[in-house]
Parts: C-alpha cells; structure tokens; sequence
C-alpha cells in the first residue's frame, strides 16, 4: 500500500523491478501519479500468470511437514474477508468475535494444522505472541539479523505500548502475520496476514523495515515460494 513519500520508481528500487513492469502489471497510466493509501502489486521474478493461492497445497516445502500444512492452510484462506466489522470465523473459534483479528488468523491456521500450543503459542494480541515464543526461547528479534524461514510468525509492532516481560523494553504490538517466503537478492519478506485491509492477503516487506519487531520460529527450514497477488505491506492499526 502506498504511503507518503512514496514513488514508483522508489517502489521499484525496493522490490528489484522497473518502473514499467509495476506500470504494466498494475495498468498504471501516468507512471508520475500514484496516490497514499493506493495497493501497488508486486510482479513474480518470472512472468507466470497471477494465481490466487500461493502455490499447489502438496507442493508447498518447507523442509518440515508440519509448518508445510500450516502454510498451505494460510494460503487457502487467501481472499477471506470479514462479515462486519472485525466478524470471522476465526474470532468465532476463538472466542473474541468483534476484536482485531490478525494474530486470531495465526492462531486458527496452527490449530487446523494440529500445532498450536507446541510450536506456534495460542494467542489473539501480537504482543502475548510473541511472549509465547519467548518463553520457548524461539523469538529472534529484527536486530539480531535473523533471516526469516518459511512458516515463521511475524511481529510487528511500533511505538511504546507494552512492556515486554523479558526485555524490559516498551513497544506498542499491533500486527501479526504468517511468512510465506524470503528473497535473499531484494532482502524481501513475502508474508500471508488477517486483517490486512479487512481481509487475509499476502503482502511484502523489505527485510529492514522498521515496524518489524521479529519472528517466531516454527521450524521450517527453506526460503519458501514467492506468492502472486503481493500488496506492499504497510503497518496500520488492525
């Protein structure tokens, strides 16, 4: 999603494509007038047509089988959207219909696939996400220069909110999501998220983006697959 100060050509600089490729990819006419708020899709390296799963269930590797259900489980909620305001089958489950949703979705795709509790923590606020992995001792933190596996949890979190049991160090958690792939040539991270803009989308980030606070380890061991339909992620209240 586009944010102040934002360019075309800055956008694709950042994701290792041209200014052309995201005008013919998003049908952008005036390659000088893109908008805040506006989603610029990001093309696949290849030019395969767009899908709107990540990739075949059975063919999804993450080098641990448990992690490949629970990513192939996230991609086939691709393109859910919420009923009302913060209604879904996943608050439901949980318990907490009419709450923000995005680390419920988390939640919800580990239990289908049978690893909630034992790898991925059961929570529905980003924050007690990642306390849960901290208590395993499976959070590795933005500046530590971990580099995310397929099948991670990813924390995003801004501004000072919290206080962090183990840290000590205050910050406001607001978002969670699912990483699908990482692109060691552009440093971008391919992520699936609830309640991103309402919905379950996939969405990129570059490595160092400074809302990302960290990742919870799941156990995969791959990179993953790059997903099609990509939105460049922007961090709101959700």
């Amino acid at each position: 999603m586009v944010k102040s100060g934002d360019t075309l050509s800055k956008i694709a600089k950042m994701f290792n494509t041209s200014v052309e490729e995201l005008a013919r990819f998003n049908k952008i006419q005036n390659v000088n007038l893109i908008v805040v708020g506006q989603v610029i899709k990001i093309p696949k390296a290849n030019s395969a047509p767009v899908n709107n799963t990540l990739t075949d269930n059975n063919s999804i590797s993450t080098g641990n089988v448990n992690v490949d259900k629970f990513l192939s489980i996230a991609s086939g909620e691709f393109g859910y959207a919420e009923k009302g305001v913060n209604i879904t089958k996943y608050g439901e489950w949980y318990g907490m219909n009419g709450e923000a949703w995005c680390v419920m979705f988390i939640s919800w795709c580990a239990d289908q696939a049978g690893i909630l509790g034992d790898v991925v923590p059961k929570a529905a606020h980003a924050f007690y996400m990642k306390c849960g992995y901290m208590d395993k001792g499976n959070y590795r933190t933005r500046e530590s220069g971990y580099i995310p596996k397929a099948g991670d949890t990813i924390i995003f979190s801004e501004g000072l909110e919290h206080v962090d049991n183990v840290s000590q160090e205050k910050r406001n958690y607001k978002h969670g999501g699912i990483v699908v792939a990482y692109d060691p040539e552009t440093q971008t991270v391919y992520t699936i998220e609830g309640n991103a803009g309402n919905e379950v989308r996939y969405r990129a980030y570059n490595l160092n983006h400074i809302e990302i606070d960290g990742y919870g380890i799941n156990g995969g061991t791959t990179y993953g697959q790059i997903p099609s339909n990509v939105s460049i992620g922007y961090m709101g209240t959700q």
